[in-house]
């Protein structure tokens, strides 16, 4: 499994740069840009919108191991001219979101796409 970085700062899924969403999905590819459709702005109704996609086991196992990252998302990858998309599954060893400010709204980025 992956290990991801997020610095999409506004993400409710965002955790002090870890993801604690259950599965993650990518799109995109063309022109080199990607984007995390799990992406939600932090408000009440995206989180309870999203309670069935929390990683609660790996946020208990993040809990005791500080010094790792092992709470990491399931990545599906639609981005099709990606190296790391096997069959829709991120197969990169590292994988860093990058969040940024686009025509007013929240916008990430995979920052791994090759």
């Amino acid at each position: 499994m992956s290990k991801l970085i997020c610095s999409a700062i506004n993400c409710l899924s965002n955790i002090d740069g870890l993801c604690t969403a259950k599965t993650i999905h990518i799109n995109g590819g063309l022109n080199k840009k990607t984007y995390c459709e799990t992406f939600s702005n932090r408000t009440l109704k995206s989180a309870l919108a999203s309670m069935t996609n929390i990683n609660l086991v790996g946020e208990i196992r993040q809990a005791f191991n500080k010094d790792n990252i092992v709470m990491n998302p399931n990545i599906l990858c639609r981005a099709s001219n990606c190296n790391y998309n096997m069959k829709g599954q991120c197969v990169a060893l590292n994988v860093q979101i990058y969040g940024a400010t686009c025509n007013n709204n929240q916008c990430t980025q995979c920052e791994t796409f090759q």
